[in-house]
């Protein structure tokens, strides 16, 4: 059975099976209600509300948002085009890997959003 202990700190019982409770929290994101209500592809609608969750000068590039989005390279190539050609995304600096290549970087440009689902983000 599970065993029940007092904690003296809070005088509260606790399971002692119980999850640790280090549980972090998820920030909220603000986003325009023409982004949510926009009739753009899915894909599309995730990276814009991805982009409103991270600072201004956050920088993406593929193997990032591979990992976030958990979709493959390709998939990934084709919407960093489409966001590109939008608008959405602008070109910066590269960034040097170990294995002598370069790997390009974006920011997002939140001034170009609404332009941009005006158009339907055509992907």
């Amino acid at each position: 059975m599970n065993d029940i202990k007092l904690n003296a700190e809070t005088n509260k019982a606790k399971r002692s099976d119980s999850p640790p409770t280090t549980r972090q929290t998820e920030p909220f994101t603000m986003v325009p209600n023409y982004v949510i209500t926009a009739d753009i592809p899915d894909a599309m609608f995730r990276l814009i509300v991805y982009c409103y969750s991270n600072k201004n000068t956050f920088r993406y590039n593929v193997p990032h948002l591979m990992d976030v989005f958990h979709k493959d390279k390709r998939t990934i190539q084709r919407l960093i085009k489409s966001a590109l050609d939008v608008g959405i995304l602008k070109p910066t600096t590269r960034q040097e890997i170990a294995r002598g290549g370069y790997i390009p970087n974006y920011l997002f440009d939140k001034s170009s959003v609404n332009r941009a689902v005006r158009q339907k983000c055509r992907s």
